[in-house]
């Protein structure tokens, strides 16, 4: 992904104080209500590898020409992804997966097989190079739940959600013309047993 940039891509842990370094440039204007797990790129400039002596401290990144604030770890943060625990009601989801309209039947399931992707954004500069399905990648590896989903009005338009593995799931019959895409990935492998539910979904035993 890096091969062409003056630095190179850093991805790590991060917090949702990196998540507002990006905010700007994402188009909801209010953040993620839940914090599961944040992941982020960092760039981290070709010259910081010349300096074979410089302490992680020294690597930091003291400015951006770009006028985003700046991280204290080192690099500047140009790509995050949010993982979120899920909303309660989704018809999305209650169609792909068979569920009834109980709000507590839909709170129980969300909470114990689901987690979702909430934002993904990348700074501008770096668009285009296959970081956002990169950094999908990466939450869905550290997802502690079976499914992983994503609910969003802009996944019409990008291919990064199906780039990093998730399927997308036909609007359901009823749905207003401009709901969100809905995507969903069972990470099936990973877990063992459980009971079948509908359409030959495996459910993780309770």
């Amino acid at each position: 992904m890096d091969d062409f940039l003056p630095g190179r891509i850093r991805f790590d842990d991060g917090t949702s104080q990196d998540y507002r370094l990006l905010a700007r440039h994402h188009y909801l204007p209010r953040p993620p209500s839940t914090w599961a797990l944040v992941r982020v790129a960092r760039f981290v400039p070709e010259w910081t590898r010349l300096m074979r002596h410089a302490s992680e401290d020294d690597l930091r990144v003291v400015g951006d020409s770009t006028g985003d604030q700046v991280s204290e770890k080192p690099g500047r943060v140009v790509g995050v992804a949010v993982l979120s625990w899920p909303v309660p009601m989704l018809r999305a989801r209650m169609a792909y997966f068979g569920l009834s309209r109980s709000y507590r039947e839909n709170l129980r399931f969300a909470n114990a097989h689901l987690r979702t992707i909430s934002r993904v954004v990348i700074h501008p500069q770096f668009r285009s190079i296959g970081m956002a399905a990169e950094l999908v990648r990466q939450v869905i590896g550290r997802c502690p739940t079976r499914y992983v989903e994503a609910s969003a009005r802009m996944g019409h338009f990008v291919r990064f959600f199906e780039n990093a593995g998730m399927t997308r799931v036909p609007v359901p019959p009823g749905a207003p013309e401009n709901a969100p895409a809905y995507f969903v990935i069972d990470r099936g492998e990973v877990f063992e047993g459980g009971e079948t539910g509908t359409k030959g979904v495996m459910y993780a035993a309770e």
